[in-house]
């Protein structure tokens, strides 16, 4: 029988969140099975967010089946949420079923012979390939500081239920790839928590203002594009940053050095606002 110790189940939700925050989301899909092997769950989110990660390891009948469950429990009051946006889900997940063929393999044809050297040279591949991405996300150049940065808004409220929409490091490699073309920009961040985003951009002295506010705009812009496409909502336009930041505040810092006398400009957008604050 399923346990209702509703404790030790946010205890396992907590467990989730920090995987989440560091990128293991194989091991964060672990717990939310364990969560609804062995309890009742009670928040649409704890279906919707595992839903995502089967989705994401391409186990479409998952992810399908739990947006099903959710849809249903709506319905019957039996959990809180609403069924829309699991219906719209549930629709492109049995387009992804529907499209999905079984492929036959010769396995003789893809597993040849590798002999001892062959075995090295993939093992220092790997290792490369592993540097690289380390690289790729370290920042060494800029220090942003996530938790310093929320005082710019003291009035936000904060919250802690599992974010449907986690960003992810591919996200954030692709952003940063797009902001650091630009000549004037030196080195980019970003850091993320389960409600906030905080951007980071280091510039070249003498960039002007209106331009930082050019490069901060099209950085939280370009996030919200490839965020949006991740997960179907509605891209950034004219005059709006893309439906993602309806689900996260945003933080942002603009300067020539990590130095606070260096800073050119900061700013902030809470959650569903509709413009970004310039401080």
């Amino acid at each position: 029988m399923k346990s209702s110790n509703y404790s030790e189940m946010y205890k396992l939700v907590e467990k989730a969140k920090r995987y989440r925050n560091q990128g293991f989301y194989s091991k964060e899909l672990e717990i939310y099975k364990q969560i609804h092997s062995d309890f009742l769950p009670n928040s649409s989110s704890l279906y919707k967010r595992p839903a995502i990660l089967y989705e994401k390891e391409k186990k479409y009948k998952e992810a399908y089946d739990l947006c099903i469950t959710a849809i249903e429990l709506i319905n019957n009051d039996k959990i809180s949420g609403t069924a829309d946006s699991f219906e719209k889900m549930a629709h492109i997940l049995e387009k992804k079923l529907n499209n999905t063929k079984p492929i036959t393999i010769n396995k003789k044809k893809l597993l040849p012979k590798v002999g001892i050297g062959g075995i090295i040279f993939l093992i220092l591949f790997s290792s490369l390939a592993y540097y690289l991405s380390i690289k790729e996300n370290s920042y060494n150049n800029i220090q942003i500081d996530l938790s310093e940065m929320k005082k710019l808004a003291p009035t936000e409220k904060i919250d802690e239920t599992p974010n449907d929409y986690p960003i992810t490091n591919n996200m954030i490699v692709k952003a940063k790839k797009n902001i650091t073309s630009n000549h004037s920009v030196k080195d980019s961040a970003i850091l993320y928590d389960n409600s906030s985003i905080a951007f980071g951009i280091l510039v070249n002295e003498g960039t002007s203002y209106s331009e930082s506010k050019n490069l901060c705009e099209g950085f939280v812009k370009e996030l919200g594009k490839i965020a949006c496409s991740e997960y179907n909502l509605k891209n950034p336009a004219i005059n709006y940053f893309g439906e993602i930041y309806d689900y996260y505040s945003i933080y942002i810092s603009v300067g020539t050095s990590n130095n606070e006398s260096d800073l050119i400009l900061k700013a902030y957008k809470i959650k569903g606002a509709n413009e970004i604050k310039y401080k």
